[in-house]
């Protein structure tokens, strides 16, 4: 049988699990940081169940009083690795708070093997083979951006387009083009429309050229099924995601935005690129990575070195121009356009495409550092086997240094975690509550608490998205795409954290809140002081301990009200998309629920009659009801999610059809 993987390889995957795991030992669910614990990890989870339960999770009802999370790309709920990743923590490791930490290491496993691929491909030697696909997955960067999880998949699909590209250029085939096709659709729904983008600006030249030789060749049927499949499939996602992804989005960003964070010193980032960063004087917490600087460059010794050596290489061959000159060069043109971009403003060329229409709705030059790095590594490993191809014990001990080098690096890293950014106690949600539905909870510690530090340990009491993790009720949370009329009329005051100022307390008291959180430092006479409200009538301790007091608002307009405001007599569950409310043998003509509106609501009655939804002059859904109606059943159904949920699942299985069947063909050549 014809090896699907060979001993290089198999090294470079050994070393990559010996390596996550070393990082692993000295930070446990390192990649559980930032906004993948408080934004993503809560939603995966929250998404996770409802699918383990027979429903596609297109609505979370527990945050932002209804937020569609299937269009919301970014959470990667096209993606089914999301769910495997929960899937095998869950059931294997039995702790889903792996998800995030598995997701990577998946990503970064397959990236290696890829990647190894690729320079095998250009037959680069054994060592050499290792130290490039070790350096590309433990790049500085591919660490510090250790809190979007996003970023792994193209980690992963970068080399994997460029494999099959290059394949494809060398000979034509209809079998890799259509597995080209699956793969770039896999990348879409993905999620991260941003990373997408910078790919097929990259990529987009090689796809001319296989245009080109497609023609050439007379493959018009073949060029135009690949091409017609591909944005067929796309349709789907490219709808859901223009109608929310960008919405709450500028149509273009103010300049400075649009530079985000970025590699403000040139010179010194392409002096780190030498330099790991026990070798530097690293900051001692994560938020440094808002002026991360030069602690992201890290490329490894020898692909630096080899980026030297092949420009000089490339210089002494300029007149003998062949394919290998055309790569290499291709290689370095891009690395180089690329680096540019993440300096962002301190070079031009990022600053004209700010007048380009929806690059200039992508914030954060520092991005293009996952690409830089993939063009430069392979650029820089291509042209030091070309130099010392024949020198293996220089390679040798090249390859020793390399590795002694990222495993004291990985230890680096672990040093540069905020305490405050990776403390896991954050996400054991406290829950005075019990899941109840009768009513919303906020807590009101913005401009009480000034430390960011306990603005991080109250976040346990439901602020940003951790109100998912157990299922009760809260206004807002961690969202940075919410629908552009909803940002202004409802979620203007605060739409980022879930901590929220006491002078909202009226403006949010009309959205169901009957509990309220403030520090325990606040005793409940300076707690109505700061709502405005009777200390006696207005509100009464339910819980207490020695962070917080919670607090049940006896005056708020409930969950379901009549036309007056008034609380019917009425109970809710939430479950599979649905919210349903239970009237008993009360008549109303017509009823408010306490959920934002939203066009893609249907509501109906327990005779199976379809009824009317409009909304109030606060985004609140209003239901126009029958006589004699006991149970209402109001379901959110987004036929273009469903579809693009569904489209994915098709994509990523073809995608491992299709890949199986390559195989078995190149067996069957081999007479196995």
């Amino acid at each position: 049988m014809i090896k699907w993987i060979n001993k290089t390889q198999l090294l470079n995957l050994s070393i990559i699990i010996i390596i996550f795991f070393f990082l692993q030992l000295i930070s446990p669910k390192f990649f559980l940081m930032g906004d993948n614990k408080v934004q993503f990890y809560p939603i995966i989870v929250y998404a996770s169940e409802n699918l383990l339960h027979g429903t596609i999770p297109q609505i979370n009802l527990s945050q932002y009083m209804g937020l569609p999370i299937i269009e919301k790309s970014y959470y990667g709920l096209t993606y089914p690795p999301v769910f495997l990743s929960y899937f095998l923590s869950k059931y294997v490791l039995l702790d889903p708070t792996w998800t995030i930490d598995i997701f990577v290491l998946i990503h970064l496993v397959l990236a290696a093997y890829v990647f190894s691929l690729l320079l095998s491909k250009f037959k680069v030697s054994h060592y050499l083979n290792i130290i490039g696909t070790v350096s590309y997955i433990f790049t500085s960067a591919n660490f510090f951006m250790s809190e979007w999880y996003y970023v792994y998949p193209t980690i992963l699909f970068l080399p994997a387009i460029f494999l099959l590209v290059f394949q494809l250029i060398e000979k034509l085939n209809f079998q890799y083009l259509f597995l080209l096709a699956l793969v770039i659709i896999a990348y879409f729904y993905v999620g991260n429309i941003q990373l997408f983008i910078y790919c097929m600006f990259y990529f987009f030249p090689l796809y001319i050229i296989l245009a080109y030789l497609m023609i050439r060749k007379k493959m018009y049927f073949q060029l135009a099924f690949v091409v017609m499949i591909t944005f067929i499939c796309l349709i789907p996602g490219l709808s859901m995601f223009y109608e929310t992804g960008l919405a709450a989005r500028p149509e273009k960003f103010d300049f400075s935005e649009y530079i985000g964070v970025n590699s403000d010193r040139p010179w010194e980032h392409i002096k780190h690129m030498f330099l790991p960063n026990f070798l530097m004087d690293s900051p001692n917490n994560i938020f440094y990575r808002f002026a991360f600087r030069d602690t992201m460059a890290y490329i490894g010794l020898v692909p630096a070195i080899g980026i030297i050596l092949g420009f000089i290489y490339l210089i002494c061959k300029r007149y003998t121009v062949n394919k290998q000159f055309l790569i290499l060069t291709y290689l370095l043109v891009f690395g180089v356009i690329s680096l540019l971009f993440v300096f962002g403003d301190k070079t031009i060329i990022y600053t004209w495409m700010y007048k380009i229409p929806i690059w200039n709705q992508l914030r954060s030059s520092y991005k293009h550092i996952v690409f830089s790095n993939f063009f430069l590594i392979f650029f820089g490993i291509v042209s030091m086997h070309l130099i010392i191809s024949q020198r293996y014990f220089l390679q040798k001990i090249l390859l020793i240094s390399t590795i002694l080098l990222i495993a004291i690096n990985v230890i680096s890293f672990n040093n540069i975690i905020g305490k405050g950014t990776h403390d896991l106690n954050q996400i054991k949600v406290q829950n005075p509550l019990n899941g109840t539905l009768d009513g919303r909870v906020v807590c009101f510690c913005k401009g009480i608490i000034s430390s960011h530090d306990k603005n991080i340990e109250y976040s346990k009491y439901f602020a940003f998205n951790y109100a998912s993790l157990s299922k009760v009720l809260t206004v807002g949370g961690y969202d940075v795409l919410i629908e552009k009329n909803l940002f202004n009329d409802v979620f203007k005051k605060n739409w980022y954290d879930g901590f929220y100022e006491p002078n909202d307390f009226e403006f949010y008291k009309k959205y169901g809140i009957k509990y309220i959180i403030f520090p325990s430092i606040l005793p409940k006479s300076e707690v109505a002081t700061l709502l405005k409200i009777n200390a006696a009538t207005d509100i009464k301790t339910i819980y207490t301990d020695n962070l917080i007091n919670m607090f049940e608002v006896i005056n708020f307009t409930p969950m379901v009200y009549d036309k007056d405001f008034n609380q019917i007599n009425s109970s809710i569950q939430l479950e599979k998309n649905t919210i349903q409310i239970s009237l008993g043998n009360l008549n109303y003509s017509t009823i408010g629920v306490n959920f934002l509106y939203n066009k893609n609501y249907i509501a109906r009655d327990d005779r199976g009659n379809d009824l009317k939804i409009n909304k109030d002059d606060y985004n609140r859904i209003v239901i126009n009801i029958k006589d004699g109606t006991n149970t209402i059943t109001v379901t959110y159904r987004d036929y273009k999610a469903i579809i693009a949920f569904l489209l994915s699942l098709i994509i990523f299985f073809s995608l491992i059809i299709v890949l199986f069947l390559i195989y078995r063909r190149r067996c069957s050549y081999a007479g196995y």
